[in-house]
């Protein structure tokens, strides 16, 4: 008995066991919808350009559970008015497609498989009149709850008509109002004018506008292009936050909005450089246009650019190029200038300068003057430069030469130097650097070739010291001058030479006078 017990207790203890395993490795069963779960998202009710019959319904599962939908029911969509009865699962965010005709009908427009075709045959085909009827259409879960409903505006529908289909959007959190379809996707290619997106997430709204540039860098839109065979394009910022961006149209016509020199081509690529199927004109302007395309099918608004030109002609050359040696720069700077180019779609000049015989080669660019002054030069050599006009498609004109010029010293000058010498203290420097000699009789001469007038070595300095000697004796007598005129006001001069005042000159004055005046009463006195 006791080990009866025992086996019996060791048998319902394992299928307690087996059982808590099953329920954990036994997959979940479908869910039941609840009540906002499930909704009609789509209806075409109109008909389409292949049959006035053609229609269908879309269900859409806004839940995060597959749902299950058999013996779920579709009230007032039939030809008879009997329920439609539905079966099959419907994926989270996913959608379930009821159709009147299946996809190899002709008299159906669709070009995805529906999930549910009904009976042509049957008494309870779809069938939605272009007339609303006051009659709601129902969906019912299995246990007969009612689950969505699609009302009427009086006899008319909410939206749609014979083109569009009627759609609303349908989100996890949000259910929108009903409004014509401005999509074509998962429909025949042949139907263009049928507007519908069965078994598609629907999106009212096209995609909001971008920019675009000109050229293959951001911010650098180009004026000037110089290749007949392509143009580039950039452009971006495009966005639709329902079905995405897609795909964009592109391409270049002579006038905006046309693309008569290169036709629109799909891509999903922001950078393009698209080949011409002819060769581009020179000088011809050509604007670029791009529209995007939402999941949804809608286009956005046509976006264009400003125009390219195509330039693919080097520009004229800069004219009167002229260089000089720099004054007072101790022989290391020259200075360039020139006359404009002629062209109008110039952006910049460069210098091109060496010494002459050497093969090293300097370049400086992006010059936006006329001018320039090339510094950090060797003295007394003699530099070879050119100029190039530069234009917006980077094309550079012929090099134009400027005069040889030499890099020379210029210390104070000592007299008049002809056939490029200039002037120096007690020597005088040659252009072509040739050595001057001092002669014995204290004059500068030059090598044969050069001309200058032969003047004393020392006669600048010696002229110089007489001018300032000059000054400064002109300078003392006016102080000298000065002081008379103050002593010849204000006193006279002691035996020592110190200036007295004048006050003191007048008080003896007066003391003397009075001696005079007593001397005279006295003697007045002694002859009476």
């Amino acid at each position: 008995m006791l080990n009866f017990k025992k086996v019996t207790s060791i048998v319902l203890t394992g299928l307690v066991t087996l059982q808590s395993v099953a329920i954990l490795f036994v997959a979940k069963p479908v869910q039941a919808a609840n009540s906002a779960s499930i909704v009609i998202s789509e209806i075409k009710w109109g008909g389409t350009v292949a049959s006035v019959n053609d229609a269908w319904i879309e269900l859409y599962n806004r839940s995060t559970q597959t749902v299950n939908l058999t013996n779920w029911k579709l009230s007032n969509a039939s030809l008879d008015g009997s329920d439609i009865i539905l079966s099959g699962n419907i994926k989270p965010n996913n959608f379930f497609l009821i159709s009147r005709f299946n996809l190899q009908n002709p008299n159906s427009v669709l070009n995805i498989t529906p999930d549910l075709t009904t009976n042509i045959t049957s008494k309870s085909k779809l069938h939605l009149k272009s007339i609303c009827q006051n009659k709601a259409i129902i969906l019912k879960n299995g246990s007969g709850t009612v689950v969505d409903t699609v009302g009427c505006n009086g006899d008319k529908w909410l939206a749609g008509s014979f083109y569009a289909a009627m759609e609303r959007i349908v989100t996890n959190k949000t259910l929108g109002g009903w409004y014509n379809s401005v999509s074509h996707i998962n429909l025949d290619h042949t139907s263009r004018k049928v507007f519908a997106s069965p078994k598609f997430i629907n999106d009212k709204t096209p995609p909001t506008n971008g920019f675009i540039i000109d050229g293959s860098e951001y911010g650098k839109d180009i004026e000037y292009h110089n290749n007949r065979n392509y143009l580039p394009v950039l452009f971006g910022g495009f966005f639709d936050p329902e079905t995405k961006i897609k795909y964009f149209k592109v391409g270049f016509g002579t006038k905006p909005g046309l693309d008569d020199a290169i036709p629109f081509v799909t891509t999903t690529h922001r950078q393009l450089s698209l080949k011409a199927p002819v060769p581009l004109k020179h000088n011809q302007r050509y604007y670029a246009v791009v529209r995007a395309y939402n999941g949804a099918g809608a286009v956005s608004q046509t976006i264009i650019s400003n125009g390219v030109i195509v330039d693919v002609e080097k520009p004229l050359p800069p004219s009167n190029v002229t260089a000089t040696d720099t004054p007072n720069d101790n022989g290391t700077a020259i200075d360039v200038t020139w006359t404009n180019s002629l062209s109008t779609d110039l952006i910049t000049y460069t210098i091109a300068y060496n010494e002459a015989g050497s093969s090293v080669v300097n370049i400086i660019s992006s010059i936006t003057a006329n001018s320039y002054r090339l510094t950090n030069l060797t003295p007394n050599k003699s530099y070879i430069i050119t100029v190039r006009s530069v234009d917006f498609s980077t094309r550079r004109s012929a090099e134009v030469y400027a005069n040889p010029v030499t890099t020379l010293i210029n210390p104070s000058p000592i007299g008049v130097v002809k056939d490029n010498v200039v002037k120096a203290t007690k020597k005088v420097i040659i252009a072509t650097s040739s050595s001057i000699t001092k002669s014995d009789s204290n004059t500068v001469s030059t090598p044969k070739g050069g001309k200058v007038t032969n003047v004393p070595a020392g006669s600048s300095d010696n002229n110089n010291d007489w001018l300032r000697i000059s000054i400064v004796a002109l300078l003392l007598l006016i102080i000298a001058s000065g002081f008379y005129a103050l002593s010849r006001a204000y006193g006279d001069t002691d035996t020592k030479g110190d200036i007295k005042p004048l006050a003191i000159k007048k008080q003896k004055s007066e003391k003397v006078k009075t001696a005079e005046t007593k001397s005279k009463t006295k003697k007045q006195k002694k002859r009476q």
